[in-house]
């Protein structure tokens, strides 16, 4: 498979479909799905969730 500069494939299924990141312009790491004739852009994961543990002074 060709993919462009700055696309990397990360895994492929039996059906051919691709899932895998791209660089933004923005110089942002984005995930993507490929069918095989269209690219699909997945939204960004949620922001990780604040930690709930006290924090300790040492």
């Amino acid at each position: 498979m060709d993919l462009r500069p700055g696309l990397t494939a990360n895994a492929v299924n039996d059906h051919g479909q691709v899932a895998g990141n791209s660089d933004t312009t923005d110089g942002r790491r984005r995930g993507f799905f490929w069918n095989g004739s269209s690219m699909t852009a997945l939204p960004p994961p949620p922001s990780p969730a604040p930690c709930r543990y006290p924090r300790t002074r040492r």
